[in-house]
């Protein structure tokens, strides 16, 4: 056959191609392929959470415990899915957690995001916090009425001061309080959370959250600073400002948005942890090389079965017959003489 018989042949068979094939063998498929997989992905999440975008990144350490990278923790630079919420006045806080027993991201309750504003419902900042709820207060005329807190053990995990100064307990769920409400040995730290009702009650009088940062503590204390303190970096949150709780997450991937951002270390206490940089790094390495050593991992593993049948035909084709031996011939003897 000659040279022009092949090139004939080719042409032949490429047109004898489906239309898919063809496109399968076009440069444009892996272009195409890349979008589709992209689209499906983001389709996927954006399904699941029920919100645009589906995830943040996390661009500060106050959710971190410590300034390690803690597998399971929100850490500077992870990316987590943000799912919405049904009804955001049920969502389950860190007091109702400590009851039920239910955590996330190492803590009871509850992370949510949400957007932050001021007593007068202005928003204060475009980029959404954070941030685990602690206590949903419940506003009446009277004062906050505190039910999630009742079934705590007190004085041991809560206590409740007058506006004159008088500590004591809840007499039932739906008792109302203006003075102040202290949450003790709260998250990793065991820190106290004490919050001013009189100042919500005068500055923010509507139900809402009580939300903070797992590592926001005042320095060289046992003080947990909660985000509602003179009201920064957010007033009580309303329920409708809520954005969805955290579900899921993709860690240290968003250290690189971070650092294109040049905000991957803005401060000693907002760097992302030198474990992540590792973490990433081995992690973008097994995604480079697993696909390139799977197709020779799968090559190799074929080219042994089809090894081993064959030694196995080999050696049933040299075994004995299993068929039985021919009936031997019977004695000369026994034979009738001819007539």
């Amino acid at each position: 056959m000659t040279r022009s018989d092949g090139v004939y042949r080719s042409q032949l068979e490429s047109k004898q191609r489906s239309p898919l094939r063809r496109f399968m063998h076009s440069p444009l498929f892996e272009p195409v392929l890349a979008v589709l997989v992209i689209l499906i992905v983001v389709g996927s999440l954006y399904a699941y959470t029920e919100t645009w975008p589906p995830m943040v990144v996390v661009e500060s350490g106050s959710m971190q415990h410590g300034t390690n990278d803690v597998v399971g923790d929100i850490n500077t630079g992870d990316i987590v899915l943000v799912k919405s919420v049904s009804d955001p006045t049920t969502i389950p806080t860190y007091v109702d957690s400590e009851v039920s027993g239910f955590t996330s991201y190492g803590e009871y309750g509850n992370v949510l995001l949400y957007t932050a504003h001021d007593a007068a419902g202005n928003v204060i900042n475009n980029v959404p916090i954070i941030h685990r709820a602690i206590v949903y207060l419940n506003y009446t005329a009277s004062g906050f009425s505190i039910p999630s807190v009742f079934p705590l053990a007190c004085p041991q995990q809560y206590a409740v001061v007058s506006p004159v100064g008088q500590q004591g307990c809840l007499s039932s769920p739906w008792q109302t309080e203006r003075g102040m409400l202290i949450l003790k040995n709260v998250g990793w730290q065991n820190v106290w959370v004490n919050i001013s009702l009189s100042s919500l009650y005068l500055q923010e009088p509507y139900s809402g959250y009580i939300t903070m940062g797992d590592n926001n503590i005042a320095p060289g204390t046992r003080t947990g600073l909660y985000d509602q303190l003179a009201c920064y970096p957010s007033c009580l949150v309303k329920p409708e400002w809520v954005v969805g709780v955290a579900r899921g997450m993709i860690p240290w991937f968003g250290a690189l948005k971070l650092w294109i951002e040049g905000q991957s270390c803005i401060s000693p206490t907002q760097c992302v942890p030198s474990q992540s940089w590792a973490y990433l790094a081995v992690t973008i390495i097994a995604i480079i090389v697993i696909p390139q050593m799977a197709p020779w991992g799968f090559r190799h593993l074929r080219a042994r079965i089809r090894k081993r049948r064959t030694k196995g035909s080999k050696t049933e084709e040299a075994s004995p017959s299993d068929s039985p031996p021919p009936t031997p011939d019977p004695p000369s003897g026994s034979e009738e003489s001819p007539r």
